[in-house]
């Protein structure tokens, strides 16, 4: 009796999707009244349940049928027809048009996102919830089920291609104003160095804004905390996490760290009771290309304590390389992160076979 997308529409259009249910799903587009950009609970759309499949608690997987398959295909028709509807009356940036970019880069939509650039309006910096930007997207491409793996397709790598010139605008502007090193000077350090882009890298440090001199840390300011690698199976550890003498820490993990989503996470308990706790309940993800809400250098987790118990869960299956966390005063965290940005930008550039960019930082850090 819907002439128009409810509340009940939509939890019908994710139902169908999380179910596979390509013929109901298919009736239900026709009627032309869902809002196909509606989300779930956990902000997933129909078309990511869709593209996830159902959960096989004998394998401890997610299955993708032939069903949900069907469903993702007819969805990504009307979704782009949103997007673009949204799009065409917008004359700025809008959590719409970065969802449509996004959309367009991880898909390797090569014409939209080029007709979506020429509009001028996009913030190319946008980040997804798990902080990834369209061109970290479009670099990874698209996750193969059936061989682990993420596949870049000729439109992702022209995606990729599109989206470096509009990026290098956006870093320009946030550095000339710049008069000391900012999380975006520091992020444009990484995209020159990973671009190879020596003229730009050339006049960045030229500006002598970002700190190069190397940080010792100070073993009463910090301290590491890790797993086993990879870690062990049904693990149920509690483990007591202390900065002695602060009253507060702030809190990163290491870049390798990889745990299975939702089933091996960690905890910051604010103690052994676990009646309360410090940021999001379950901190996991990262395996097989996973979603991943790990607390970051760039991005940490504050703790206003100088203490706290880090409980580590996990199943009896399906394992990787497991965490390694960093806590430190917020002062430790500050001197530590212009070099943290500076190592990266060099390993970024040997990585990539850039050893013009290579030779400048090394020099630069040498020099300091």
């Amino acid at each position: 009796s819907a002439t128009e997308s409810t509340p009940v529409v939509e939890e019908a259009l994710l139902a169908y999707a999380l179910l596979g249910d390509e013929a109901r799903l298919t009736a239900l587009l026709e009627r032309g009244i869902v809002n196909v950009m509606a989300t779930d609970k956990d902000d997933k759309m129909a078309i990511d349940l869709a593209k996830r499949g159902s959960y096989n608690k004998e394998t401890k997987e997610w299955v993708q049928s032939e069903g949900h398959k069907a469903c993702v295909a007819l969805l990504v028709e009307p979704m782009n027809k949103a997007y673009e509807e949204a799009c065409a009356s917008a004359t700025e940036s809008t959590p719409v048009v970065e969802e449509a970019l996004l959309a367009y880069a991880l898909l390797g939509d090569e014409a939209r996102l080029t007709a979506l650039l020429e509009r001028g309006i996009v913030n190319v910096m946008a980040t997804d919830k798990d902080d990834k930007m369209a061109i970290d997207l479009a670099k990874r491409g698209s996750y193969n089920k059936e061989t682990e793996e993420w596949v870049q397709s000729e439109g992702h790598k022209a995606c990729v291609a599109l989206l470096v010139e509009p990026m290098n605008k956006a870093y320009e502007e946030a550095c000339a104003s710049a008069t000391e090193s900012t999380p975006a000077v520091e992020e444009a350090l990484r995209f020159y160095a990973e671009y190879g882009d020596e003229a730009r890298l050339t006049a960045l440090l030229e500006r002598g804004i970002i700190n190069m001199v190397y940080h010792t840390p100070d073993e009463a300011e910090h301290v590491v905390m890790e797993s086993d690698h990879p870690y062990k199976d049904y693990a149920d550890d509690m483990n007591l996490l202390e900065l002695p003498g602060h009253e507060s820490m702030l809190v990163w993990f290491d870049p390798q760290t990889k745990t299975e989503k939702d089933y091996d996470y960690l905890t910051f308990w604010h103690d052994e009771g676990k009646a309360a706790h410090y940021g999001e309940k379950k901190y996991s993800g990262g395996r097989d290309g996973s979603s991943e809400n790990w607390p970051t250098f760039d991005n940490p987790l504050h703790i206003p304590a100088g203490k706290c118990t880090v409980g580590f869960v996990s199943d009896g299956s399906r394992n990787d390389w497991g965490w390694r966390l960093t806590a430190a005063s917020a002062s430790e965290h500050a001197k530590q992160h212009a070099i943290v940005a500076v190592k990266a930008a060099v390993g970024l550039a040997k990585e990539k076979s850039h050893t013009a960019c290579v030779a400048l930082l090394e020099e630069a850090m040498n020099k300091a």
